[in-house]
């Protein structure tokens, strides 16, 4: 078994509530600075053209944009997003 299937395998049956009371709130922070990140660089123009280039779908919510994707688009459009901002 590869370390991402280690990984996959541990994060699907890690469960919100059963962690330490520190450690959701600490990733309740980090959710909710990365969907601000997402959100606020959704906004700029380049991805808003690339939203449009890469066309419709369902699967991935698109916050900020107001649509959704495919899966595999959509997780390179929010990953794009989440990080636009920061270079």
């Amino acid at each position: 078994m590869d370390y991402l299937q280690t990984l996959s395998g541990f994060a699907a049956q890690l469960r919100f509530a059963a962690l330490p009371s520190d450690v959701r709130q600490q990733a309740a922070w980090v959710l909710a600075d990365t969907l601000a990140a997402i959100v606020a660089g959704s906004a700029e123009p380049e991805l808003r053209a690339m939203v449009a280039r890469i066309g419709h779908g369902e699967g991935a919510v698109l916050p900020g944009q107001g649509r959704s994707l495919q899966a595999e688009a959509g997780a390179r459009v929010n990953g794009t997003a989440g990080t636009f901002l920061e270079m």
